[in-house]
């Protein structure tokens, strides 16, 4: 295995493994209501944070016209064979 696979699975296994070991002792330590009462926060707190956040950074923008729209509502093949 090389360093830069090396560093790479390092940068990525190393956060599920803290994960999975504050996740045991949060539930070893509260009910499982609580843990299930802060993800459910947590997750919501994202969503809101997620939705204004992309709410003021996207412009608002116009519908495209198609080519239908442009030929009257018949496709190419109809408007062809006149």
């Amino acid at each position: 295995m090389g360093r830069v696979t090396a560093a790479f699975d390092l940068a990525n296994t190393v956060p599920y493994t803290i994960s999975i070991a504050l996740g045991a002792v949060l539930v070893t330590a509260l009910p499982y209501q609580a843990v299930l009462g802060l993800v459910v926060t947590g997750c919501a707190l994202a969503a809101l944070y997620a939705t204004l956040t992309l709410r003021v950074r996207t412009p608002p923008t116009r519908p495209h016209r198609t080519a239908r729209s442009q030929t009257g509502g018949q496709p190419d093949s109809i408007r062809s064979s006149r």
